[in-house]
């Protein structure tokens, strides 16, 4: 009879074989073949298990849409000091194109949180077009300081009232407050009875909130007991925040003095400030400078709205940077309004952060919110160094 198939193995001996012999040529080849596939997102398949599938030739596979893809073929055989191994398995793929990378290119511009001074948004710029639209939000205008006065003007009082005893004057400082730009101070001396010197125009503080009081105070170690300089504050009455004593608090050093007005009443529209003064002689001196209130905590945002074609997920990454501020001051970081980290203010430290955010909306936000006292506010500056988006389909 004639032969018609395929023979995968072909042996000629000059002998006769005995039965073990015969066995042992048959049964070392594979029995069965059991195959099963992995789509793995790193070389090492970490984490990933494999799939088994039918075992007949060909299989059409859909698998994750991952880098890496891992084939396993276990061989059943009936002699196990025989190893089969497997030729010709082909695997023939087809693939999506993946987005590229989105780039936003930002300029040297900063946000800058100083005194008066309003936030400058970043110009993003769409590197390869795959974003259609990226339009620049509107910044919001980080105003720190409500009140600053350095009596750094040697002019009768601008933004002051004197009352009493009339012992308040501007004059040169009795010791050199240092890193002050100017020599001039408020001064008080030789008031028997109170010497009031009391903020000209209120405060309407019904929309801030958080509020700090800071001070710089030098009294003379020639104060007796009983006299004093004190600050005080009104809401709705007048009340002492704090007293500087003699035989306690004089000590011929400048000092700064930090109040936190967050548990005050502060939610009217005429909240008065002034400084009380008792001494007997002219040669007990004391004085006050940069007297400064502050909204000690903002939120400050960055709003860039994108629009992706067919996109649903994007991964977002931001590096930023802040300089300028005492060591440890706290910065929060929120995206779409999660928290993500802070950023601690050290010189030239960064922060990378990465994000899941949906952009069915088109709008990334990132917010930062200054958890410290911003007591140097003119030199703060926070830098967006770039945004990544990475969409994925």
């Amino acid at each position: 009879n004639g032969w018609n198939g395929l023979i995968d193995e072909f042996a000629l001996w000059n002998r006769t074989l005995n039965n073990t012999e015969i066995r042992d040529v048959y049964e070392r080849g594979a029995l069965r073949l059991d195959v099963s596939v992995r789509s793995c997102d790193d070389v090492f398949c970490s984490g990933e298990t494999y799939t088994d599938i039918d075992d007949i030739s060909p299989q059409t596979l859909s698998v994750a849409n991952n880098t890496y893809f891992q084939l396993r073929v276990n061989h059943s055989r009936g002699n196990a000091s025989f190893s089969p191994i497997g030729y010709n398995i082909s695997v023939v793929y087809e693939y999506k194109p993946a987005l590229s990378d989105v780039y936003y290119n930002v300029t040297s511009e900063s946000f800058v949180f100083g005194v008066g001074q309003s936030g400058s948004i970043a110009n993003l710029n769409d590197s390869d077009d795959v974003i259609r639209t990226v339009d620049e939000g509107e910044g919001g205008v980080a105003n720190y300081t409500l009140f600053f006065e350095t009596f750094g003007n040697d002019v009768e009082w601008t933004n002051w009232t004197e009352s009493g005893d009339g012992g308040w004057d501007i004059g040169t400082n009795e010791e050199n407050l240092g890193g002050d730009g100017s020599n001039l101070v408020a001064h008080i001396d030789n008031c028997d009875n109170l010497c009031y010197l009391t903020v000209t125009n209120a405060f309407d503080l019904q929309n801030h909130t958080h509020l700090e009081l800071d001070v710089w105070r030098w009294i003379e170690n020639t104060f007796d007991t009983g006299e004093y300089v004190r600050v005080e504050i009104y809401n709705g009455s007048w009340s002492i925040l704090d007293s500087w004593d003699g035989d306690i608090d004089d000590d011929n050093t400048w000092h700064n003095e930090f109040f936190n007005l967050t548990g005050q009443n502060t939610s009217i529209p005429d909240f008065g400030l002034r400084f009380v003064g008792h001494m007997s002689l002219n040669n007990e001196d004391a004085e006050i400078d940069n007297v400064t209130l502050l909204t000690g905590y903002t939120n400050y945002s960055m709003d860039a709205n994108y629009t992706i074609d067919s996109i649903s997920t994007a991964f977002s990454t931001y590096t930023l940077s802040v300089e300028g501020r005492t060591d440890g001051e706290v910065f929060s970081v929120y995206a779409d309004g999660v928290f993500v980290g802070n950023i601690t203010s050290l010189t030239d430290q960064t922060f990378t952060q990465i994000v899941t955010s949906s952009v069915s909306d088109g709008q990334l936000n990132v917010t930062f919110v200054d958890n410290s006292r911003n007591k140097e506010a003119t030199q703060n500056r926070l830098y967006l160094d770039r945004i990544q988006v990475q969409a994925q389909e």
